[in-house]
């Protein structure tokens, strides 16, 4: 179920960037990192995608998901300093933090 969700986010967002707004946010991570990983982060999930009650389906949690993969070793920090970076809900970053430490 987790997976047809990401999936169908995937797919408003790509119709959604085809507005010029959207298109143009920003989307590349600030941590450096190697050409190869830069080009492959996926891209953040936008405010209208999440709630903001911290549900079990969280497309942040995805996105985490998602970015551990990307960096392999070390993942769950990459990940972690990218959340903090893009989330600026205080609880919800606090919820997503927490997540985090229990998927290493």
């Amino acid at each position: 179920m987790r997976r047809v969700w990401h999936v169908a986010v995937q797919l408003v967002r790509r119709l959604a960037t085809k507005s010029p707004a959207i298109a143009e946010a920003p989307t590349a991570c600030s941590l450096p990192a190697s050409s190869n990983e830069q080009q492959r982060i996926p891209e953040a999930p936008g405010p209208e995608e999440c709630c903001g009650r911290g549900c079990a389906n969280c497309v942040w949690i995805d996105y985490a998901d998602e970015l551990i993969e990307v960096f392999k070793e070390g993942g769950a920090a990459k990940a972690r300093k990218i959340i903090e970076a893009k989330v600026d809900d205080v609880n919800l970053k606090s919820y997503l933090l927490m997540e985090l430490k229990s998927l290493k």
